[in-house]
């Protein structure tokens, strides 16, 4: 049993039903309701933090939920915890191919993405560590656990992520994120 002070929580999606995400096919012909279930995902998870008693939970979605939007929320989130807090972190949306030349195969090509205001591709596959790099400016200590032995992102990051005493990644395992601050 883990003991913290307060949770809390930060719970994005991005359903691309919106356009001109929807025209630009975000969401494949014919999927029911013409949305992804993200939004359904995001709530599934709200009931599951209400019935914990996690009451600090911010909540960004679709337009609102670029990698900007995200990158901030997650700042902010942060800046609130104090030393025993948990920061918990919830995506649901898109992964897309990449076109990363160091990607060793398709698995590791995938990356989260979003589309942006204008329904371009953001990859987001720097995300993670750039998250971490910035809660480790406010936080004692943060956790990255990555399903895969090595990171996809930009070299530099990777560098600068796996160099900084007070990040520690747990490779081979399912992706979540913890961090206490």
């Amino acid at each position: 049993h883990i003991q913290f002070g307060v949770c809390r929580a930060l719970i994005t999606y991005c359903d691309y039903n919106f356009e001109p995400a929807k025209s630009q096919g975000w969401v494949p012909p014919g999927f029911p309701g013409g949305s992804l279930d993200t939004k359904e995902n995001a709530d599934m998870m709200m009931e599951l933090l209400n019935s914990a008693g996690v009451t600090d939970v911010t909540q960004i979605n679709n337009l609102q939920a670029t990698k900007e939007d995200m990158i901030n929320a997650i700042y902010e989130v942060g800046q609130k915890c104090g030393p025993d807090d948990l920061f918990f972190f919830f995506y649901s949306g898109h992964g897309k191919q990449s076109d990363d030349n160091e990607a060793v195969d398709e698995v590791t090509a995938t990356e989260l993405c979003m589309c942006d205001k204008s329904g371009e591709y953001n990859p987001m596959k720097d995300l993670e560590i750039e998250e971490a790099l910035m809660l480790s400016r406010t936080c004692s200590s943060v956790t990255m656990i990555h399903r895969r032995d090595k990171f996809s992102a930009r070299q530099v990051l990777q560098m600068s992520a796996l160099k900084n005493p007070n990040i520690r990644v747990v490779w081979n395992t399912v992706e979540i994120g913890r961090a206490s601050c």
